[in-house]
């Protein structure tokens, strides 16, 4: 089975960051985000399989004289999907990134407020799926960007 849907959350954080004027700066975040969900559906995948082992017996090895070769075949007999739309969802998600950025320029007012950063982010995520459960599970990512502040 594959669930799958699109987001519209709302994103809350608040930044802390060493020394912004300067060129370098490490920075952390507190952030939450949340919201329901948009297109929720399940793919059912089904299938039937069936396989066939041949044997060698007379196989011969100069290390093992009683190896014996085998082949498997597998092929599909049946296959079928199906297609389930789903209630709109809530999901939460809180993390928590920290990173290294640099500024990279000090002149003009658009490129003070343009940095170049590398993050890695921890975090957990909420899924209420309503015909099914609920789903906690961690969360890691790391990136390279462009990030632009107003």
């Amino acid at each position: 089975m594959n669930y799958s849907c699109q987001h519209a959350w709302i994103d809350v954080l608040l930044r802390f960051r060493t020394t912004p004027e300067a060129g370098w700066s490490l920075f952390s975040r507190l952030s939450a985000t949340a919201g329901p969900s948009i297109n929720a559906n399940t793919e059912s995948y089904y299938n039937t399989y069936r396989d066939t082992e041949t044997r060698n017996v007379n196989s011969s090895n100069s290390f093992w004289p009683y190896c014996r070769a085998s082949h498997f075949f597998y092929t599909s007999d049946n296959s079928r999907t199906e297609k389930f739309n789903n209630k709109c969802n809530f999901g939460f998600s809180t993390y928590i990134p920290k990173g290294i950025d640099f500024g990279i320029g000090n002149n003009r007012e658009f490129w003070k407020r343009t940095h170049l950063f590398c993050k890695f982010r921890t975090g957990i995520n909420f899924t209420s799926i309503p015909e099914f459960r609920s789903f906690t599970n961690d969360s890691l990512h790391h990136g390279l960007g462009l990030e632009v502040s107003w």
